[in-house]
């Protein structure tokens, strides 16, 4: 459950959340995953009713932030937005809204729908699209993020996917199948996510002070918000 409080403290009276002497307290913007079933390979599905849409899920097992199904890979949990160097795919966005991959034979054939993200053109930072990939490196654009004031980038770039079970092909993975609501995972150390504490993120914050002042928190650790 959020913490919420109902009013705000006073300048030099102010509420005070804190933790009792050896103590820990950790607030959780998630639900606890339970009964996962080995479906082989060191592969582990869940029912999961929490969706909150497209490249706004985590996962976190026992404390630690897990990796979206991802291609190209990356060696543990690392930002990839700062690892594009060695970690990418080049590729070309055309004006008519779809992606070409440099090189046909690196695709990551997908009848799901993925998220790309990736820099291409002019761009001073990222940019998002969901799609479908076809066999001859092809990204077709259904939805991207540009809109308002933000550029639409297009020329030659590069990028990766998540979100594809196909991707899911190292420890530390995860990808959520939208349509039938379930979880799948790859835990660390092909240990038995059953044993672990695994938490899908439900909601946006583990602590929400909008609109209130005066308010201490002390000695509270939050996780997923």
């Amino acid at each position: 459950e959020t913490l919420r409080p109902s009013c705000s403290g006073e300048p030099g009276r102010p509420i005070v959340f804190a933790r009792c002497e050896n103590e820990e307290v950790v607030i959780v913007a998630g639900r606890l995953v339970r009964d996962w079933e080995c479906v082989g390979d060191g592969l582990y599905a869940a029912d999961c009713p929490v969706d909150l849409g497209e490249g706004l899920n985590q996962l976190v097992c026992d404390g630690e932030l897990m990796v979206e199904a991802r291609t190209p890979n990356v060696p543990g949990y690392q930002d990839l937005i700062h690892t594009f160097g060695m970690h990418r795919v080049h590729a070309t966005i055309s004006s008519d809204d779809s992606l070409q991959l440099c090189d046909a034979s690196a695709a990551p054939v997908t009848s799901e729908d993925v998220l790309y993200i990736g820099r291409h053109g002019g761009a001073w930072g990222t940019q998002t699209a969901m799609g479908t990939i076809d066999a001859t490196g092809q990204m077709t654009f259904r939805k991207r993020t540009a809109k308002g004031y933000l550029s639409w980038w297009q020329g030659k770039g590069e990028g990766y996917w998540v979100g594809a079970r196909a991707y899911l092909d190292a420890e530390q993975e995860w990808v959520l199948d939208r349509e039938n609501a379930k979880l799948y995972f790859r835990p660390p150390g092909g240990a038995d996510p059953n044993a672990m504490r695994v938490y899908v993120k439900d909601r946006a914050f583990a602590i929400d002070l909008k609109a209130r002042k005066h308010i201490a928190i002390d000695g509270v650790t939050t996780l997923m918000g």
